[in-house]
């Protein structure tokens, strides 16, 4: 069995600030995407085939009122209060 790194979740208030401050520091960063359904938005930076996601919110109501799954990312983040910093890793 072989496991491999994928990527790791680092929940920001700004996805804009973490693209600057990474390029300030020569690390390539981009706008990610929008998670409609969960009122999520990311950025991304990558690492070969592994990257970094900055996770943020557009819409707290709707992620605090969508049923997130027990032990789930996003269960976590509410449960965190939304409070910045790393959040999970993916192998």
């Amino acid at each position: 069995m072989s496991f491999a790194f994928d990527h790791l979740v680092h929940f920001v208030e700004e996805p804009e600030e973490a693209i600057a401050i990474l390029k300030e520091n020569g690390i390539y960063a981009v706008e990610g995407g929008v998670h409609e359904n969960c009122g999520t938005y990311n950025a991304l930076s990558y690492f070969d085939l592994s990257y970094i996601e900055f996770l943020s919110t557009y819409d707290r109501k709707l992620v605090e009122q969508t049923e997130h799954p027990k032990h789930s990312l996003m269960e976590t983040v509410v449960n965190d209060r939304f409070t910045e910093g790393f959040s999970r890793v993916a192998i």
